[in-house]
């Protein structure tokens, strides 16, 4: 492997918000974002069945009176609430990855260069440096990779990487240059 990796790139807003989303909880765990597709989808069948399976154990235990309406309205009532907290989240996730696009825009191309000391990153209005010692954990995030400082994640995309290292082999050098000090 080579000394240094430098990349070029901006980062896609979708990227933006899975690294602003991920958790340092479980550095070894797969990374993606809360909008990863058929998410949402999942969550509505996994209430519907549970919102189902309590309108039957009701039914079975005799709990309500014979005034089922009043099961169906709270039933109905909370997949309102559910349906509402989806539409909110969604808008939220929209908003974010609009802010994260213009933000992005306005830095321009973002210049990274890797080595076994650490990292420099460089765009239109920043420029830092990160030795190896003050990254926490290096995480696959959904479309690239995520790098770790403190509460934030510096997203790198897959489609910055160099013809002919995949982004499991720009991982595994990362840890190896992080893991070497």
């Amino acid at each position: 492997m080579n000394d240094t990796i430098e990349l070029k790139y901006q980062v896609p807003a979708d990227l933006m918000l899975a690294a602003a989303y991920s958790s340092s909880l479980n550095p070894n765990g797969r990374r993606q974002s809360k909008s990863t597709k058929g998410g949402s989808f999942k969550s509505i069948v996994y209430w519907t069945i549970f919102f189902l399976a309590l309108i039957y154990l009701f039914n079975l235990l005799h709990v309500v009176s014979p005034r089922k309406d009043l099961v169906l309205g709270g039933f109905f009532g909370m997949a309102a609430s559910l349906a509402l907290y989806m539409i909110i989240c969604t808008r939220i996730n929209g908003r974010l990855k609009r802010l994260a696009a213009d933000r992005e825009h306005l830095r321009g191309e973002t210049i990274t260069t890797f080595g076994e000391i650490g990292f420099s990153y460089v765009t239109n209005h920043e420029r830092y440096e990160v030795r190896w010692t003050g990254v926490d954990h290096i995480v696959e995030l959904n479309g690239g990779t995520g790098i770790r400082i403190g509460a934030g994640t510096l997203p790198i995309p897959d489609s910055a990487l160099p013809e002919g290292l995949s982004s499991e082999a720009f991982r595994s050098q990362l840890l190896q240059w992080k893991d070497a000090v």
